[in-house]
């Protein structure tokens, strides 16, 4: 995703400094609303959109004993072939390395 914005040590923010419009031009301001607008029309939350994101990147299985693995996220039961764990939508993996 190309970032409009970049945040100071103070958490602040501006333009990003290689965007092709100066931070007080309208093509720079357009560039926010539709960035935004499009961020609204998920209808999500940033929290749920963290969320999302943290169960795209894989995690390993765990396996409380040698014949059982389970889901790092909701700890469910799963078999180690799936890439995702049907009840909670976490992206796994069953190796083990």
């Amino acid at each position: 995703m190309e970032r409009l914005t970049k945040m100071y040590e103070d958490s602040t923010h501006a333009a990003a400094d290689d965007l092709p419009c100066g931070e007080n031009s309208w093509e720079y301001k357009r560039l926010l609303i539709e960035k935004l607008g499009a961020y609204e029309d998920t209808g999500l939350e940033l929290e749920q959109i963290k969320e999302l994101k943290a169960r795209g990147e894989v995690q390993k299985m765990y396996k409380p004993n040698p014949n059982i693995y389970c889901c790092p996220e909701c700890g469910e039961k799963i078999v180690p072939m799936w890439d995702y764990c049907p009840w909670c939508g976490q992206h796994v993996t069953d190796n083990q390395n």
